[in-house]
């Protein structure tokens, strides 16, 4: 019985694969993508405690945002710092990208570890991993994304502590890492927290047995395993959801300075479509502890769909995925027989005149849409034929209104001489009747 209802699953996926196919118009480019990544530092700032770590990051809407935990156990409220994550406040003002916008500093989020945004309830979900007070075992703690303020406490188990977490956002689910207690198992949680898949533990690279916040990107998670005491270096872990499994672990370089004696990276986000943010922890040379914020870019593909239509013909679709950044070129060579229509990108029309054969995108940034229409062009034949049966019909009409005419006089003529004869014939008789009474 199952084994039919397995195949039944595979077989309605398979055609519904077919009647509903889908189309992804954007994408990190392959699995490979997170490797020889280039990290740039656009963020640095003293921690604003004594033993402060910011240990967690997360993007929204309108901020970034940071989680200094103050101190371990000691009940003391931690940091939440809103960074403008663009060069305009959401009201449209002018601002400094990356700019402190807004603290708060009024809930203990215990070692505060993770945090993930939900655009869908605009909510921070916060993973503490530790649980001084034993009523917050199991348990996230979730902020409202604009005022950073504590709303409510969520218990997802008794269990174990959550390590990490991150928001599915194609899937509305979060997927968080337990901590040692859960073996350091990966689990999907729904949009309410209730556990729905175990993934288990995938591993990961070894380090100090430990692992920092994480991050979901498509189908992809990303944590940085603790390496702090290894004197390793960092590295960077590459799971896939739909494998459930370590795809590779990557080193990373994020180029320090030789006055940086030590550093220590937290958390990642992805702030824009393949565009992530790391916050690392760094000590200097004269013991000075500040926090930066480390910007990369992974390769990222885009769908240009191509759509021809020659005449009445059915259109031809073509669709070409362009590396964000690159060159593409719209060409619409000419046809025999036909001529250019129109040209539309993104049903903006192409003055012609000023491109003729191409148009060239220069620096792709999204998904695009290329309409060409050519109109076929008449044959001198069916120019000349209508020409020519006109000029028949004129002139077989133009014969035809001249016989006519000529057929009119010889009739006229016909019934004046008839007239004559007629007058004749009367004028003879009238005479004759005239003679014979004298």
């Amino acid at each position: 019985m199952r084994k039919k209802a397995w195949t039944f699953g595979i077989l309605t996926g398979l055609l519904l694969s077919v009647l509903c196919p889908f189309t992804v118009q954007a994408q990190i480019a392959s699995p490979q993508a997170f490797q020889n990544l280039s990290w740039k530092m656009v963020k640095e700032e003293p921690i604003e405690t004594e033993h402060g770590v910011v240990q967690s990051i997360c993007a929204t809407d309108d901020y970034i945002v940071c989680l200094e935990n103050v101190l371990d156990g000691s009940g003391q409220p931690d940091i939440v710092k809103a960074y403008y994550r663009n060069d305009k406040d959401k009201n449209g003002n002018p601002v400094e990208q990356y700019s402190l916008a807004m603290q708060v500093q009024e809930t203990d989020y215990e070692h505060a570890n993770g945090m993930a945004y939900n655009p869908n309830t605009n909510e921070i979900a916060v993973s503490l991993y530790t649980s001084y007070q034993k009523e917050n075992r199991g348990c996230l703690f979730i902020m409202d994304a604009d005022t950073l303020k504590f709303k409510r406490k969520v218990k997802v188990t008794d269990s174990y502590n959550i390590l990490g977490i991150g928001y599915d956002s194609a899937n509305d689910r979060y997927v968080i890492q337990t901590n040692a207690d859960g073996g350091y198992q990966f689990k999907i949680l729904n949009n309410e927290f209730q556990v729905t898949e175990d993934l288990g533990d995938l591993g990961g690279y070894a380090g100090d047995g430990n692992y920092q916040d994480l991050c979901v990107t498509e189908d992809y998670v990303l944590n940085f395993p603790l390496t702090l005491f290894s004197g390793n270096g960092d590295f960077l872990n590459v799971y896939s959801l739909s494998e459930k499994k370590l795809l590779y672990y990557e080193k990373l370089d994020f180029q320090f300075e030789d006055h940086v004696t030590s550093d220590e990276p937290e958390s990642i986000c992805e702030l824009d479509p393949g565009v992530f943010l790391a916050v690392v922890n760094v000590t200097l040379s004269d013991g000075t502890k500040k926090v930066r914020l480390y910007r990369m870019e992974v390769p990222y593909q885009y769908e240009v769909e191509v759509k021809v239509q020659v005449g009445e013909d059915k259109p031809s679709v073509s669709r070409k995925t362009v590396l964000r950044g690159e060159a593409f070129d719209a060409e619409y060579p000419e046809k025999e027989g036909c001529r250019i229509a129109s040209v539309k990108i993104d049903k903006k029309e192409i003055d012609l005149e000023k491109y003729q054969s191409k148009y060239t995108l220069k620096s792709v940034q999204g998904a695009h849409t290329i309409s060409i229409v050519y109109e076929k062009k008449l044959a001198m034949w069916k120019i000349i034929l209508p020409v020519c049966v006109g000029v028949v019909l004129l002139s077989a009409g133009f014969v035809f209104y001249l016989r006519v005419l000529q057929i009119r006089r010889i009739r006229k003529r016909k019934l004046e001489a008839e007239k004559r004869r007629r007058a004749r014939i009367k004028w003879h008789n009238d005479e004759w009747n005239i003679d014979e009474i004298y």
